[in-house]
């Protein structure tokens, strides 16, 4: 059928000034795409105020968000949220991963891409059509504003398009309970639950019903760095988006991650991000959604 007969086919709208209720296209803004194999290097957790969606195509993986082991498959994708703490465990050399990274403009919320918190989507026929023609306009060397906005809007078609997929309920991603036959898949959520207490490795191992040099060897082993050093980056990660997004007092969020005075909090907060809590929070209010 060509267009003129679909047009002539057309019925009359039962209203004129009444049109279809379509949802809101959520648009993404200050892309960045990238494939970077030295981020399965290090395995110190990372955590900053944009999006990340990640595209695997070829190489079997393990995600670990807000202390949950996500296992990430090929064609699979993934959205981590601003402020997630996420690192990647038990990745191959040279993985086929594709790293989309964004903002949303000021009038959305994250609330928009909730459909996508703690699930996997998969990577279909359409989702790769949007990624090619994505990956051809923002590697071309035209950054006239028509390109730019054509890159902005194959990523909304990327990002929407997987908002509309169905998604399946995975167990491990959908709460808090941890898997009891792994010591490494329990204590993750142990950590989270009580980032706001002092915490004791000592007092994790027996609540497994291990030993701290058993706790902590394994611990190590998989992660590459001591339980202490996880535990302190956690709470510094929570505080960095309690800086960031309330107006609570320093002294008040130091509490809440379990620090017994601010200036034990202070010294741990700066030794993992590199600046004090009231540079932190000074800089994230000058660029909040860098």
């Amino acid at each position: 059928m060509d267009v003129c007969q679909q047009i002539r086919n057309l019925p009359n709208p039962p209203q004129f000034f009444r049109g279809l209720a379509i949802p809101e296209i959520v648009i993404p803004k200050n892309i960045i795409c990238f494939c970077a194999p030295k981020l399965f290097a290090n395995t110190t957790p990372d955590q900053h105020n944009r999006f990340v969606l990640i595209q695997n195509f070829k190489t079997t993986g393990t995600l670990c968000v807000d202390g949950k082991l996500i296992p990430f498959e090929p064609m699979h994708a993934y959205l981590i949220f601003p402020f997630q703490q996420h690192y990647y465990i038990d990745v191959p050399p040279n993985p086929t991963w594709l790293f989309t990274t964004f903002a949303l403009p000021d009038h959305y919320s994250s609330e928009e891409l909730n459909h996508l918190r703690f699930h996997t989507t998969n990577i279909d026929s359409k989702a790769i059509k949007h990624t090619q023609q994505m990956l051809e306009l923002y590697q071309d060397e035209d950054n006239s504003i028509s390109n730019l906005r054509a890159i902005n809007l194959q990523a909304a078609e990327l990002l929407n398009h997987y908002l509309l997929q169905k998604i399946d309920e995975d167990p491990i991603c959908a709460n808090n309970q941890p898997i009891p036959s792994s010591l490494l898949e329990s204590v993750l959520p142990l950590i989270h639950n009580q980032i706001h207490k002092n915490l004791q490795i000592a007092e994790l191992a027996e609540s497994l019903c291990c030993s701290v040099s058993h706790l902590s060897f394994i611990f190590k082993t998989s992660f590459g760095m001591s339980l202490g050093r996880y535990i302190r980056e956690v709470k510094s990660h929570k505080a960095c988006k309690l800086l960031g997004t309330t107006d609570m007092r320093i002294s008040t969020i130091a509490q809440e991650c379990g620090y017994e005075n601010i200036y034990a909090f202070s010294r741990a907060f700066k030794t993992i991000i590199g600046q004090s809590p009231k540079h932190y929070r000074d800089q994230y209010h000058k660029n909040p959604k860098s």
